[in-house]
């Protein structure tokens, strides 16, 4: 598979991150926060401006009740310093570059490492495991791909969970009901006004899409996959 994703067990999918206890759950966030802080302070200057006019020093978290004390990142940040003022490494170490659409201004940018790409997928592995998808499953992505993230994500965790992807994207509401009927689909991804939702369908949906009404009905791909999954 594209991208180092692998075929993964459900026993492999992080099992004690899963399961731990609230006091270890808070222990990790703590040295988590505490590494994060430190990070940013070091190696993006905006970051360092901000927490030292907040009073924040990496030395002085010591609590996840200091996180009140940490200045927000609001869209102004990013546009005052597009594109790449708040990235944390050099650019030779970004791999993927995504965007907003910029509709209201300059877009936000992000950048992604090898790293963050490969903590992308096995996180969205552990939420379609969650959600009680398996490598028996085939999942049709309607979510875009280009500058938003979008279908990436769901994309590469599917893969590395070893579910087999349909890369359908935004296309025509025809086309998205008919590959749901031809190809045996036990899931679709899609996008609502306000969320995004992963839609688990039930078993034989699929092979109803037809009757249902799914490939001529008057809505769309997003709707089209909850009618299938009788939601």
């Amino acid at each position: 598979m594209s991208h180092g994703a692998r075929r993964t067990d459900v026993a492999d999918l992080d099992v004690p991150s899963e399961t731990m206890t609230r006091p270890e759950c808070e222990a990790l966030q703590l040295e988590r926060l505490k590494r994060t802080v430190a990070y940013a302070y070091e190696r993006v200057p905006p970051y360092r401006r901000k927490l030292d006019e907040a009073g924040v020093t990496p030395a002085s978290v010591r609590s996840l009740a200091d996180l009140r004390r940490l200045p927000f990142t609001t869209k102004d940040d990013f546009h005052d310093n597009y594109p790449y003022g708040l990235f944390a490494v050099p650019l030779d170490q970004v791999v993927r570059i995504h965007s907003s659409s910029g509709t209201i201004g300059r877009p936000v940018v992000v950048g992604y490492t090898s790293g963050d790409l490969d903590t992308w997928a096995d996180l969205i592995a552990r939420l379609a495991t969650a959600a009680g998808v398996t490598a028996d499953d085939v999942a049709q992505i309607a979510f875009g791909y280009g500058m938003f993230t979008g279908g990436f994500g769901l994309h590469y965790g599917l893969e590395r969970l070893g579910a087999t992807v349909v890369p359908h994207s935004a296309a025509t509401r025809t086309g998205s009901c008919s590959f749901m009927h031809d190809f045996g689909h036990d899931g679709a991804g899609a996008t609502r006004p306000t969320r995004s939702t992963w839609v688990r369908c039930s078993s034989g949906a699929a092979s109803t899409a037809r009757a249902s009404g799914c490939v001529s009905g008057s809505s769309g791909p997003r709707r089209a996959a909850s009618r299938c999954a009788g939601r």
